[in-house]
Protein backbone atom coordinates (compact mmCIF):
# COMPACT_ATOMS: atom_id res chain seq x y z
CA UNK A 1 0.00 0.00 0.00
CA UNK A 2 1.20 3.52 -0.70
CA UNK A 3 2.14 5.78 2.18
CA UNK A 4 -0.69 7.85 3.69
CA UNK A 5 -1.05 11.32 2.27
CA UNK A 6 -3.32 13.96 0.83
CA UNK A 7 -3.34 12.67 -2.77
CA UNK A 8 -6.12 10.07 -2.63
CA UNK A 9 -6.26 9.59 -6.37
CA UNK A 10 -2.51 9.09 -6.63
CA UNK A 11 -2.46 6.67 -3.69
CA UNK A 12 -5.35 4.67 -5.19
CA UNK A 13 -3.68 4.58 -8.60
CA UNK A 14 -0.36 3.46 -7.06
CA UNK A 15 -2.06 0.66 -5.10
CA UNK A 16 -3.96 -0.61 -8.14
CA UNK A 17 -0.92 -0.32 -10.40
CA UNK A 18 1.05 -2.45 -7.93
CA UNK A 19 -1.71 -5.04 -7.82
CA UNK A 20 -1.79 -5.18 -11.63
CA UNK A 21 2.01 -5.43 -11.79
CA UNK A 22 1.87 -8.41 -9.44
CA UNK A 23 -0.66 -10.06 -11.77
CA UNK A 24 1.67 -9.62 -14.73
CA UNK A 25 4.81 -10.68 -12.90
CA UNK A 26 3.32 -13.87 -11.43
CA UNK A 27 0.59 -14.64 -13.94
CA UNK A 28 0.33 -18.33 -13.05
CA UNK A 29 -0.09 -17.59 -9.35
CA UNK A 30 -2.36 -14.56 -9.68
CA UNK A 31 -5.68 -16.44 -10.11
CA UNK A 32 -5.10 -18.13 -6.76
CA UNK A 33 -4.30 -14.79 -5.10
CA UNK A 34 -7.24 -13.01 -6.73
CA UNK A 35 -9.78 -15.69 -5.84
CA UNK A 36 -8.59 -16.56 -2.33
CA UNK A 37 -7.21 -13.23 -1.13
CA UNK A 38 -10.02 -12.79 1.42
CA UNK A 39 -9.24 -16.07 3.14
CA UNK A 40 -6.40 -14.55 5.14
CA UNK A 41 -6.13 -11.54 7.46
CA UNK A 42 -3.58 -9.90 5.13
CA UNK A 43 -6.02 -10.17 2.22
CA UNK A 44 -8.83 -8.66 4.25
CA UNK A 45 -6.57 -5.77 5.32
CA UNK A 46 -5.55 -5.16 1.70
CA UNK A 47 -9.16 -5.18 0.45
CA UNK A 48 -10.31 -2.92 3.27
CA UNK A 49 -7.51 -0.44 2.59
CA UNK A 50 -8.45 -0.26 -1.10
CA UNK A 51 -12.11 0.17 -0.18
CA UNK A 52 -11.21 3.00 2.24
CA UNK A 53 -9.30 4.81 -0.51
CA UNK A 54 -12.16 4.42 -2.97
CA UNK A 55 -14.71 5.45 -0.35
CA UNK A 56 -12.79 8.67 0.28
CA UNK A 57 -12.50 9.36 -3.47
CA UNK A 58 -16.27 9.16 -3.96
CA UNK A 59 -17.03 11.49 -1.04
CA UNK A 60 -18.10 8.73 1.35
CA UNK A 61 -20.88 7.45 -0.94
CA UNK A 62 -21.26 3.83 0.25
CA UNK A 63 -23.07 2.53 -2.83
CA UNK A 64 -20.75 4.19 -5.33
CA UNK A 65 -17.69 3.00 -3.40
CA UNK A 66 -19.01 -0.57 -3.46
CA UNK A 67 -19.68 -0.35 -7.20
CA UNK A 68 -16.18 0.94 -7.94
CA UNK A 69 -14.62 -1.68 -5.65
CA UNK A 70 -16.49 -4.46 -7.50
CA UNK A 71 -15.50 -3.05 -10.89
CA UNK A 72 -11.84 -2.89 -9.88
CA UNK A 73 -11.96 -6.42 -8.52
Amino acid sequence: MPEPGEDLEGRTRAALDSYRAMAHRWAALFPLVAVHRLNMPAGVRFSESILRLIHALVDDDDELAARHFRAIG
